[in-house]
C-alpha cells in the first residue's frame, strides 16, 4: 500500500471511532431499560452535513445498563457523501466501560476495499478496534497503484 491508501484506511477507523463515541452520548440520554425500534443516530458537522449515522433495527436497554443492538449499520460520510458502511447483525454496548463487542459477523465496505470478519471489540477509551476471527480483506482496482515489472 502506498501512503495515500494507508492514510485513507486510518481515516476509516478514525471515523468509526468518532461515530461510536457520538452514539455513546445518545445512550446516556436513554431510559434505564426498554426497547427502541428503528433507530437512527445522526452526527452532523457545523455546516449540517452528515459525518456519521448509526442505524439499527432494535436497541434493547438491559437492566444492567448495557445495550444490545440488532441489525446495525454505521455509515461514515465525507463532506456529506457516504464513504464507508459498516454492518453488524448484532453487538453489545457497555456505556460504563465504553466498549462495543460482537461475536457475530461484521463487514466494512468502501469503494475499493471490503473488510469482513467474525467478532469485534471496540474500546472507546483507547480508541482501538479489533476484528477477532476470520478476517478477510478484499481489494479491487489494486493494479492502479501497484508497480508491475
Amino acid at each position: 500500500m502506498n501512503y495515500w491508501q494507508k492514510s485513507n484506511h486510518k481515516l476509516v477507523w478514525v471515523g468509526l471511532i468518532t461515530a461510536f463515541i457520538g452514539a455513546a452520548s445518545l445512550w446516556a440520554q436513554l431510559p434505564q431499560s426498554g426497547v427502541i425500534s428503528g433507530f437512527r443516530v445522526p452526527d452532523r458537522d457545523k455546516q449540517g452535513r452528515l459525518k456519521s449515522e448509526l442505524i439499527g433495527e432494535e436497541a434493547r436497554i438491559r437492566p444492567d445498563g448495557k445495550v444490545d443492538l440488532m441489525g446495525v449499520a454505521l455509515n461514515l460520510y465525507n463532506e456529506g457523501v457516504r464513504d464507508v458502511q459498516i454492518k453488524a447483525g448484532q453487538c453489545q454496548y457497555d456505556p460504563t466501560n465504553r466498549v462495543v463487542t460482537s461475536s457475530g459477523p461484521v463487514r466494512l465496505e468502501r469503494d475499493t476495499v471490503t473488510i469482513s470478519g467474525v467478532g469485534f471489540r471496540f474500546d472507546g477509551t483507547t480508541k482501538r478496534m479489533e476484528l477477532l476471527d476470520q478476517v478477510r480483506v478484499e481489494m479491487t482496482g489494486v493494479r492502479r497503484w501497484m508497480k508491475t515489472e
